[in-house]
């Protein structure tokens, strides 16, 4: 099973590098995810640049409870 969940229009990827194209092919073909963020340590450009090319906003390696305390 791969560890991502949907929030919104955002797909959190918390899986190995490897799998990352197999979600943005997923959620390409969903049609209604507007963004795709990889936690920290998960990087694969040739799937961003499909999310991107598919018109999706692409966040890497960043965690999202860290970035969220920064902002408040």
């Amino acid at each position: 099973e791969i560890a991502s969940c949907l929030v919104g229009s955002e797909m959190c990827i918390r899986d190995r590098p490897d799998v990352i194209g197999l979600v943005v092919d997923q959620v390409i073909q969903r049609g209604d995810v507007k963004c795709v963020w990889t936690q920290l340590g998960l990087v694969n450009n040739e799937a961003a640049q499909k999310a991107r090319d598919a018109g999706m906003k692409v966040v890497q390696n960043h965690c999202t409870k860290i970035e969220h305390a920064n902002l408040i």
